[in-house]
């Protein structure tokens, strides 16, 4: 282990466990390191076996939890983690994964309070706007463009809050705000496609269609793959009763991602 050698510790392991099959130590590193090589039923015989030994070793429920979501038993995940996070209330990693689970699960306000407390213990940037975010969806507008503002104080620059914040102010139709917001992305970065799209959206939505369409076909240029660009210039076209624009840009639109809900939705009215 100490020589960072784990086919060779796992060998030793291997061998030592046909002697000792109930040795903790034997069992749990087993367990992790065929876990981290993606043998997941040996290794949760393993660990689930090293879990019955020692039921409060937090690195053990970790790994179970990374086992169970691997099989897809999300509520078993959920379990286990919220365990050791009992166990070790201070590890950032373990509340991460607990969130991600909620987030899986539909579960976003559990989620939410779990950023709440995860911020008061680590208060870096990536977990304030994962916080900004998940009060943004829940509509707290309020407090997500505080949290926003805390970002910008050490980073003025980070266009992933910028992003939340251009969504909030547009969810609250302050839609001279938000294109204002997206015009400063565009100041950072001429070329981030997700910036000029939102912009696009914020000026259909103040009724500007020449700088809808200015602003879907800048975000193509940047990224000629963004569907939904192509389903705002379908959008424009149809305002303006132009029906030969209009279908050239929604079958783009539909290759580019026959998927989207958006996408597909405005392609069945063509059809009625």
């Amino acid at each position: 282990n100490k020589l960072d050698n784990e086919t060779e510790e796992l060998n030793a392991y291997k061998k030592l466990i046909t002697m000792e099959p109930q040795n903790l130590e034997a069992n749990k590193r087993l367990g992790i390191i065929l876990m981290k090589k993606n043998v997941i039923t040996d290794a949760m015989v393993y660990l689930e076996m090293a879990n019955a030994l020692s039921s409060k070793d937090p690195d053990i429920l970790a790994m179970l939890a990374t086992g169970y979501m691997k099989t897809n038993r999300l509520k078993d995940a959920i379990d286990v983690l919220q365990k050791a996070k009992a166990l070790k209330s201070d590890a950032p990693e373990l509340r991460m994964q607990l969130i991600d689970l909620y987030k899986k699960t539909g579960q976003d306000k559990k989620a939410l309070e779990e950023l709440k407390q995860l911020v008061e213990i680590k208060r870096d940037n990536k977990i304030l706007i994962m916080y900004a975010q998940g009060l943004a969806t829940e509509g707290k507008y309020k407090e997500a463009e505080d949290m926003i503002e805390n970002i910008k104080a050490t980073d003025p620059e980070n266009i992933d809050a910028l992003m939340i914040l251009g969504d909030v102010q547009s969810k609250q139709k302050k839609l001279d705000a938000a294109v204002e917001t997206y015009k400063e992305i565009s100041y950072i970065n001429p070329n981030y496609a997700p910036a000029l799209y939102q912009r696009a959206e914020a000026h259909m939505a103040q009724n500007k269609y020449q700088w809808a369409k200015a602003f879907y076909e800048r975000a193509l240029r940047a990224d000629p793959q963004f569907a939904l660009a192509e389903l705002g210039l379908a959008k424009v076209a149809k305002i303006q009763k132009n029906q030969g624009v209009y279908m050239e840009h929604l079958e783009k639109a539909m290759k580019l991602d026959s998927n989207n809900d958006r996408i597909k939705e405005e392609y069945q009215k063509t059809k009625k």
